[in-house]
């Protein structure tokens, strides 16, 4: 479920259509991503940094024997670490980007549920008072009197790999361009 499935071509949502959101805390706000993306969802463990990269990457994790790229999502979303607790998890999430999948954890302070969400609840991303940066937001759910950002899983990873590739004018980066670790 993509975008589509939050518009419709002619730009209205289907009153049938229910997503399914994991969401999760960072810091004291609720956010969500579609648990199609979501292999599964972990206790922090040890995290192996990788030198020379962006703050909000972490590291990476051995994965039953793949290495895993692993991001601080509160770095890069709210510009700060994450304070690790017994609470904290890293999800894994896989996607398809061009011709191959690709997986990537982020780490969050601590999971919430599963929300059933229909699509006419799920509003667009508001032009202000969002405290991160919009690409990264699919836009804002209402459950139960409260609001869950959700957020948009290939504009994180888009941002992500551009920031990372050696076309990007770096000299290092983390994955090449066969997809593999460097």
């Amino acid at each position: 479920m993509g975008n589509e499935t939050l518009n419709s071509v002619n730009g209205k949502k289907n009153a049938e259509d229910v997503i399914q959101f994991l969401t999760f805390l960072l810091v004291n706000d609720t956010y969500g991503i579609e648990v199609e993306y979501v292999k599964e969802v972990n206790g922090y463990e040890k995290v192996f940094p990788v030198p020379r990269v962006s703050e909000y990457l972490k590291g990476v994790i051995n994965l039953r024997g793949e290495i895993v790229p692993v991001i601080d999502l509160c770095s890069l979303l709210l510009g700060h670490s994450i304070t690790v607790t017994k609470f904290t998890s890293i999800i894994i999430l896989e996607l398809q980007n061009e011709d191959e999948m690709i997986k990537i954890g982020v780490v969050i302070d601590a999971v919430k549920e599963v929300k059933n969400m229909p699509a006419e609840s799920i509003e667009q991303t508001p032009g202000f008072g969002l405290k991160i940066n919009r690409d990264f937001v699919k836009g804002v759910g209402k459950a139960d009197d409260n609001f869950i950002i959700l957020l948009d899983v290939s504009g994180i990873l888009n941002f992500t790999l551009n920031e990372h590739l050696e076309d990007g004018k770096r000299n290092y980066s983390m994955i090449n361009e066969n997809g593999v670790m460097v």
